[in-house]
């Protein structure tokens, strides 16, 4: 968390900038590592996700079986949310974002139909 983070305090005194993100986690699902924290970068952009894939542990694999091998090689940590976004960036997230978006929901609620599991996203 944020108030025990012991390089919080000497990089806020050094970075400024007109646009900051932060996101304070408490892990649903995964450890709570760095590699698992907010926002997850690639190119410009940012993703953060307050919310999660209920039943992500059974539908995990099938999700990751959707990436391109770049893609999955990109993959840091153990996060729906992370899983998410590099799913948007397979769906075209550059080009069409709210397209992504809307394609990935999709595929996650249709994954976790196949697994019968009732489909939960939040």
């Amino acid at each position: 968390p944020a108030w025990s983070d012991s390089n919080l305090k000497s990089l806020g005194r050094l970075i400024k900038s007109g646009l900051f993100l932060a996101h304070v986690r408490a892990s649903t699902g995964g450890a709570t590592s760095r590699m698992n924290c907010h926002p997850f970068v690639s190119g410009r952009w940012s993703f953060m996700h307050n919310g999660q894939i209920g039943g992500f542990e059974k539908i995990r694999r099938a999700l990751e079986n959707s990436l391109s091998d770049d893609l999955f090689d990109q993959l840091e940590g153990t996060t729906d949310s992370e899983l998410f976004f590099r799913l948007m960036i397979g769906e075209d997230l550059s080009q069409d974002p709210h397209g992504a978006a809307s394609r990935v929901a999709g595929l996650v609620l249709e994954a976790s139909r196949r697994a019968g599991i009732e489909p939960s996203l939040k």
